[in-house]
């Protein structure tokens, strides 16, 4: 689903619909036009309605005139009724250091019935719809795995997270394959976001459950949470990076977080064994994985993989997702002395709405892409595994 502007937004989901002012058109700082009603202002944003749906909006990034209505819209007063200067809080968390680890704090869970044939529960951030039935104790490890997955994604110095302040994030369970296919699930697939829908498929083995008896059991030798944790990191950042933008970022950073060490409700960040994995691995041991091996040939430079056409990016998923997933390793754990003070640039920049090329010069900081593509190389051979652009050979 794309954003009504052509720079990423934090978008808000709600049900409920507030009295607004009129529609009037807003014009971003390229001539670019929408028609919006003015909600409120947060910080450095403003929130504006369009179709019935919220979502924030760069101030920077608006008309002067624009800029202009809304400061006449909102005059901040204190308790005394004298105007209070604008927050100089940080809107997102770019400045903040990569932690070494992100763990659930509130993994309670609410059991709120049954309606229509179908069982709800809710913890902080989600919503689980299930067809059938399932154990306290159950919900709770699934509660775990996604409030983990969402304080990962929050955790990074990227502004990854939308922060919601509508609805609950929807994740639908059902019982058997064949129910979960037909709700749109992939055939042999451990979980599925529907991207125009918002939406997370997960059928119940995708989890490690297995039906016993009259009940359902959990069986961590039998679940793989890898393919769930991406298609969750989707969910939880959809518009905040445009897909058609930066696919090696949207799959980089979803593959990045499948493959941290998780354990009961804890993710270790920085820990490259089970990405490294993932993305060499021949499917000896069952371990799956993009099987790229050891000695990986991208077959075009760093700066044309970087900015491939989405239907490029797609036509050859097992190299884009593996590579995208050591791309992403490096800038965020080994890149300016392990800073990755260069993503955290190109992340702020591509938030305000940067152009393609003033974004790829913050991560490029200073370099040239031979220069960069040769640093990404030298770094994973240290691991044991080559990454051979073209211009890196």
């Amino acid at each position: 689903m794309k954003a009504p502007f052509f720079f990423p937004l934090l978008f808000i989901i709600s049900l409920n619909v507030s009295t607004l002012a009129a529609e009037r058109q807003w014009t971003n700082q390229k001539g670019q036009e929408i028609t919006a009603s003015f909600v409120s202002v947060e910080q450095s944003n403003v929130v504006l309605e369009m179709n019935g749906k919220k979502f924030s909006v760069p101030i920077s990034s608006l008309s002067a005139a624009d800029q202009d209505f809304i400061k006449s819209q909102e005059e901040p007063t204190s308790p005394t009724g004298e105007a209070e200067k604008p927050s100089t809080a940080p809107l997102t968390n770019f400045d903040k250091e990569i932690p070494k680890a992100a763990k659930v704090d509130d993994d309670s869970v609410e059991d709120k019935g049954e309606k229509d044939g179908k069982f709800i529960y809710e913890s902080k951030h989600f919503r689980f719809v299930s067809n059938v039935q399932l154990s306290k104790s159950l919900v709770q490890n699934f509660s775990r795995l996604f409030e983990a997955s969402y304080e990962l994604c929050a955790a990074l110095p990227l502004g990854l997270t939308t922060n919601q302040k509508g609805d609950l994030f929807p994740i639908e369970l059902f019982e058997t394959e064949q129910q979960y296919r037909a709700a749109g699930g992939p055939a042999g697939s451990a979980g599925v976001f529907i991207t125009n829908e918002g939406r997370v498929l997960v059928p119940l083995s995708g989890l490690g459950v297995k039906k016993v008896g009259s009940s359902y059991m959990y069986d961590a030798s039998s679940g793989n949470a890898t393919t769930l944790i991406h298609e969750v990191t989707h969910q939880l950042t959809p518009l905040v990076y445009d897909a058609t933008a930066w696919g090696w970022f949207t799959e980089g950073i979803a593959e990045y977080c499948a493959n941290m060490p998780y354990r009961t409700g804890r993710f270790k960040i920085g820990d490259e064994q089970d990405l490294l994995d993932q993305v060499t691995a021949y499917g000896e041991d069952d371990k799956g994985g993009w099987a790229l091996g050891d000695d990986i040939q991208i077959g075009m430079t760093l700066e044309q993989w970087l900015n491939q056409s989405p239907s490029q990016f797609m036509s050859n998923t097992s190299l884009n997702y593996g590579v995208g997933a050591l791309v992403t390793f490096y800038f965020l754990h080994y890149d300016d002395g392990r800073s990755g003070k260069p993503i955290r640039e190109f992340a702020r920049a591509t938030f305000a709405g940067a152009e393609r090329k003033e974004a790829y010069e913050k991560l490029l900081s200073g370099r040239s892409y031979t220069e960069l593509a040769k640093e990404i190389d030298k770094a994973w051979r240290s691991k044991g595994v080559r990454v051979r652009w073209q211009d890196s050979l």
